[in-house]
């Protein structure tokens, strides 16, 4: 499978509560992060499920200071997801290096803040 159709995946299993404009927000960030990887020489080696993992992350991290419905925000969303993902990679037998999920987060990152789109958020 594609990092695009890992990223969905793992998007329906977020929780049933959020806005459909706050998963489609997500969901956009995760799918525009991807695409920074394509054009990206360090991602050439790096399996599809980390990618997908750290840009469903950094998505999820960038919601967090947008408002949700009333005065929640996506910080305690943020938190339990992580969790999430870690007790199901487990589950599956997949054992996610998190230290190379956070050189890929740190790449997505560096990538989106020197993208055009980054100044739209």
């Amino acid at each position: 499978p594609t990092p695009q159709a890992i990223t969905m995946h793992m998007l329906s299993l977020l929780p049933r509560n959020l806005s459909r404009t706050t998963l489609e927000n997500v969901a956009n960030i995760c799918l525009y992060l991807i695409e920074l990887s394509v054009a990206d020489y360090f991602f050439v080696t790096t399996k599809k499920a980390i990618v997908a993992i750290a840009a469903l992350l950094n998505a999820i991290e960038n919601q967090e200071r947008q408002p949700l419905d009333g005065n929640n925000t996506f910080a305690s969303i943020h938190h339990d997801y992580h969790f999430h993902i870690e007790k199901m990679l487990v589950e599956m037998d997949y054992h996610a290096d998190w230290c190379e999920i956070t050189s890929v987060r740190d790449r997505l990152w560096d990538l989106y803040h020197q993208s055009n789109e980054s100044t739209l958020h």
